[in-house]
């Protein structure tokens, strides 16, 4: 017995010491990250430079259809003047550990604290995008935040629990249109859950029940009819209404590599060194198959012990990702730490060969994992490194007059919107 309580003893404490490593990693690229352009980067500084009309005459007025959700929350970070890469970075990291507060929450004792931890800590996609200003952590946070108060208030029928509820909602539409996916949610998961109580009342009440009908309704209008919804909803729908069967084979093409991305802990974009890129798209496809049906077993076998909201909105939100005609694995952040819940649930003893094969898989899930965060560790520190590195080079022509490393006016001339958003917030 007291053998036994001392492995368990050391078994904590690595855990809590690999852990604390791994924060400490995080923090330390917190500090020492440059500010990281991308595509949407430029997007959403533009939109806060408009917001506070510094945005210079010279530059193209931008008017763009992304939701001004992560907009407010750089504008709060300028007002209070710590808009800056440190700054970013370490609040997206708040926003990481805030989600997975909530994921432990809303899974209760079916998983443990210390593989969740580790298994979102070294992914890819949170390293990335702790460090870049895009609206995926705000979105995770909030998204989370969202389930929990939902079955916070179905556990506890409190009034201020449904508005706050409906607050985060919002809050999450206006961080990603996606976000709708959250307001599906609730309301499937809470007419699954009340059908027979809420059948038996509206034939007690039906002109009660036919205002709450219309009232959901009116909403449901309110919410698609926002601009931004309307332009996504184009997106989601144009090319499935113009060429089904193109749309369908390319998208399931697609989105079973960016999926299997979360699982191999590598992207495809990253693996042409060891195989060619055709058989790493197949290898990845086959791939995403397996973990998609593996996540489906699961979410039907252990249905008592997972939330109805946090199914339905796995299912939805993987829908409307499969649906949307762009790639990108970052789509799949918001979700990566409740697919990990689902995966990590202790509600049966596995198989010797199927327990085998996971301890493999941790084993090869951790060491990529470290080489991803040494990797992104070295963007933080090696300029040179990190010019070539980043979004694949595409920015290194602004990051070398940014850095003095070339003369200006130096053919080709770099982005000009790009360039003055560096200078301004590195």
């Amino acid at each position: 017995m007291q053998g036994t309580v001392t492995s368990s003893l050391l078994y904590k404490r690595w855990w809590v010491i690999g852990i604390g490593i791994v924060f400490c990693v995080y923090l330390v690229n917190c500090v020492a990250t440059s500010f990281r352009l991308t595509n949407d980067t430029v997007r959403y500084f533009a939109l806060l430079e408009d917001l506070e009309g510094t945005w210079p005459a010279t530059l193209k007025k931008r008017n763009d259809f992304l939701p001004y959700g992560y907009v407010y929350f750089l504008a709060i970070l300028s007002k209070l003047h710590l808009l800056s890469p440190f700054a970013i970075a370490f609040c997206h990291f708040l926003y990481l550990c805030g989600s997975l507060y909530f994921v432990k929450k809303l899974f209760g004792a079916t998983i443990h604290v210390f593989p969740l931890l580790f298994f979102t800590l070294l992914s890819w996609t949170a390293i990335k995008y702790m460090l870049i200003p895009l609206s995926e952590m705000q979105f995770l946070f909030f998204s989370t935040a969202t389930l929990y108060c939902y079955e916070s208030f179905l556990a506890k029928r409190s009034i201020g629990l449904l508005l706050l509820t409906a607050v985060l909602c919002y809050v999450c539409i206006s961080t990603r249109t996606a976000g709708i996916a959250l307001v599906l949610a609730c309301l499937v998961s809470f007419l699954l859950s009340n059908r027979k109580k809420m059948a038996l009342w509206a034939r007690q009440y039906p002109l009660y029940a036919t205002a709450i009908i219309v009232a959901a309704c009116a909403l449901l209008v309110f919410l698609t009819t926002r601009p931004t919804v309307v332009t996504y909803l184009s997106y989601l729908f144009g090319p499935l209404l113009h060429d089904p069967l193109t749309f369908f084979s390319y998208n399931m093409r697609i989105h079973f590599t960016d999926w299997t991305e979360l699982f191999i802990n590598i992207p495809l974009s990253k693996t042409g060194f060891l195989v060619p890129p055709r058989i790493g798209e197949i290898i990845y496809i086959l791939t995403g198959v397996f973990f998609m049906g593996l996540i489906v077993y699961r979410l039907i076998k252990n249905r008592p012990y997972i939330p109805t909201s946090v199914s339905v909105y796995l299912v939805v939100y993987i829908v409307l990702i499969f649906n949307w005609p762009f790639v990108d694995g970052r789509f799949w952040l918001p979700i990566m730490p409740l697919v990990a819940a689902v995966l990590l649930q202790r509600t049966y003893t596995p198989k010797p060969f199927f327990d085998v094969a996971r301890k493999g898989y941790v084993l090869y899930y951790v060491a990529s994992g470290i080489f991803v965060l040494g990797h992104y560790t070295r963007t933080s520190f090696d300029r040179e490194y990190f010019l070539t590195r980043h979004d694949k080079g595409k920015w290194e022509l602004e990051y070398e007059a940014h850095f003095g490393m070339r003369k200006p006016g130096d053919p080709p001339i770099p982005d000009k919107e790009a360039l003055y958003i560096l200078n301004k917030y590195d």
